[in-house]
């Protein structure tokens, strides 16, 4: 019986309280230590914009639990309203032909929350000034319940520009020592209110709401002001990014990979240089009426190609001629499609109108 007993198994308690009296009582403040500090420590999501961003968070010094990026850039193609969102991701990946073999936020919500679930706090990183880092947290905000982390586990982490300092165009940009800096705040309800009514407006199907929402403060979303920039002019025809593009072909071209590098660094704003090159390619179409451009080289590549001003591209941007006179146009800015004929907006005044004139069919 004493030799069964002995080789009983002893819980973890009962083989510390045998211990001799001091090393059992180190032991046993270890164990509590460990259990207390685990049980107050929040296990954090961080969420970036894009995979360069979450590279330059993990290598900022910071205790993190995991970091996932949003990935997606809202500024460009279609962005419905959020119905269902297992079809709203569908939508929005079928452009990309080679989608990330890393995970991704869209793989969390796919997977119906259940990801979150593994963290008690989630901190949404972004730039205040850069709308597709804003939009990547107002799709955050409003997804439906059983898609969200939850708003009692959202936390944001805000970077925003100050007076007299150089702008902060996105969070890449920012030291490792910056990071740091950034404090996490919950989500008001003044700030809750204000994200559904901006992402309202910029998945609306009319540019009616985005033109209400631009004459109220949003202090919290200004940036969603530059949603115009992908809206044509109702003077030249050209988006902003075009117009930007057009005007560097004289001056910094003919090579495309200087028209987009001088249109970057001019810019106090944050854009993909790969969309930059996809705009030149569409203004080079040759299946246009007329062409703006005229591209030389390689189509697949910006180091390798050449674009030139034609006579209509010339015209347009000395004000001469109108692109939506020229050309047809097929743009998405957010929920509206603009598309020739019939269903063209421009911008004018700081606001949104349907164009008076008629573009090429």
């Amino acid at each position: 019986m004493r030799g069964t007993a002995s080789a009983r198994k002893l819980t973890p308690n009962q083989s510390i309280e045998r211990m001799p009296s001091r090393l059992g009582r180190l032991v046993t403040a270890h164990v509590k230590r460990s259990w207390t500090t685990s049980m107050k420590r929040a296990h954090v999501l961080h969420i970036t914009p894009g995979a360069s961003d979450a590279g330059a968070l993990r290598h900022s010094g910071l205790d993190l639990d995991e970091v996932l990026p949003f990935f997606d850039d809202l500024t460009i193609g279609p962005v419905p309203r959020l119905l269902d969102v297992r079809t709203w991701i569908q939508t929005r990946i079928q452009p990309w032909p080679n989608m990330p073999n890393f995970p991704t936020v869209y793989e969390a919500v796919r997977q119906n929350g259940a990801h979150f679930l593994r963290f008690s706090e989630v901190h949404l990183w972004y730039v205040k000034d850069n709308l597709r880092e804003v939009l990547a947290v107002l799709w955050i905000l409003n997804l439906p319940p059983e898609s969200s982390p939850g708003l009692a586990a959202i936390r944001l982490r805000e970077i925003a520009s100050h007076p007299g300092e150089r702008p902060v165009t996105s969070l890449a940009a920012l030291t490792p020592d910056a990071y740091t800096c950034v404090g996490a705040r919950p989500v008001n309800p003044a700030y809750l209110h204000e994200a559904r009514r901006a992402w309202e407006a910029f998945t609306a199907p009319t540019p009616s709401q985005l033109n209400g929402l631009l004459e109220k403060d949003m202090r919290a979303f200004q940036s969603i002001a530059k949603v115009l920039h992908q809206y044509p002019s109702a003077e030249t025809g050209l988006t902003h990014w075009e117009y930007e593009l057009l005007a560097r072909v004289t001056s910094h071209g003919p090579k495309a990979a200087r028209i987009i590098g001088n249109t970057l660094a001019d810019s106090d704003d944050s854009v993909g240089d790969l969309h930059l090159f996809h705009l030149l390619l569409k203004l080079a179409d040759p299946g246009l009426p007329s062409p703006l451009l005229r591209l030389e080289g390689s189509d697949t590549g910006m180091a390798e190609a050449r674009c030139l001003l034609t006579q209509s591209g010339e015209a347009v941007l000395a004000g001469e001629a109108n692109r939506l006179d020229l050309n047809p146009v097929d743009i998405w800015a957010g929920g509206v499609h603009i598309h020739s004929p019939g269903h063209v907006y421009v911008k004018t005044g700081g606001r949104v109108e349907r164009w008076a004139g008629e573009a090429a069919s």
